[in-house]
């Protein structure tokens, strides 16, 4: 493994190489050929490593980079885009504050930079998002809302999130999701794999760019047709319409779309909504676990 890690050439070979083509110390027959060593070497590292560890016994887990709380979080809330942060704020913070008192855990689950060149900048990323979170924790706290902030590197961020929740007994995860989820019994890419792999409820916020207004003039409407989704949904519904003071619309599948005209939010069970689904207002697809 150590020696594979120091197989990958990039970006400094290729600096060394251009200074030599350029002093004439090189032919360009002989730059091209040791470019593409250095980029084939370079590229070949990741599946290099993933034969010879298959099991990942060489790699720290990305749980070690937790809190290590007395208390294990129970709703964790993971903003796969930075932009939709306050959007699922938004929901979770009336979802922490219904009783039972719940605690938060706030994941920004970041993308490993793609090569070495942008390692300073990826720290930098790394270093404002913590700042970041940091703030948002110390406002959570002002309000009474028990809260903790992680920000990790993950290049499988799905299967990341869903270790997560299963290491730290998470009761829900709440996640941001497109609009392509919807129609599809299981949605792919990320949001697919926290799906598929968590073991806890899961509702998945569709971005929409705007932020969820729920009070006394937009209510919660949720979908309800009697699945586990739907009795989910109905849970959530009503923890957040209680917090918010917001009124709490119940509807069957067929008068979603019309319903949601007026809602400020949208639930309804990942799977089970049929025909046109609501684009008036945000909408919380959820999934029992």
């Amino acid at each position: 493994v150590l020696g594979t890690l120091m197989n990958t050439r990039g970006l400094t070979e290729l600096i060394v190489l251009n200074i030599g083509f350029e002093l004439g110390v090189i032919s360009s027959a002989l730059f091209t050929m040791l470019v593409l060593m250095a980029l084939v070497t370079t590229f070949m590292a990741a599946p290099l490593l993933r034969a010879l560890d298959p099991r990942r016994e060489l790699s720290a887990p990305v749980e070690e980079e937790l809190p290590d709380d007395a208390e294990a979080p129970t709703i964790v809330v993971a903003p796969l885009e930075e932009r939709n942060v306050d959007e699922l704020l938004a929901l979770a913070e009336p979802m922490a504050r219904a009783h039972p008192q719940q605690r938060l855990l706030i994941v920004r689950l970041l993308q490993p930079p793609r090569v070495t060149a942008t390692l300073g900048p990826h720290d930098r990323e790394v270093a404002e998002a913590t700042h970041a979170l940091e703030r948002v924790r110390a406002s959570l706290e002002s309000r009474g809302i028990s809260t903790s902030t992680v920000v990790v590197t993950s290049s499988d961020r799905g299967r990341d999130l869903a270790r997560i929740a299963r290491q730290r007994g998470a009761d829900l995860i709440l996640v941001d999701g497109r609009r392509p989820l919807v129609g599809a019994e299981v949605a792919r890419g990320e949001v697919g794999a926290v799906l598929r792999e968590a073991p806890c409820d899961v509702a998945v916020l569709v971005e929409r760019e705007q932020m969820p207004q729920i009070d006394e003039s937009h209510p919660v409407a949720v979908q309800f047709g009697g699945e586990p989704n739907d009795q989910l949904a109905l849970e959530l519904g009503g923890q957040i319409a209680g917090e918010t003071g917001a009124p709490l619309r119940v509807v069957q599948p067929e008068e979603l779309e019309r319903e949601a005209a007026g809602a400020g939010l949208v639930i309804a069970g990942l799977g089970s909504a049929k025909g046109a689904l609501p684009r008036a207002a945000p909408t919380l697809f959820v999934r029992r676990a």
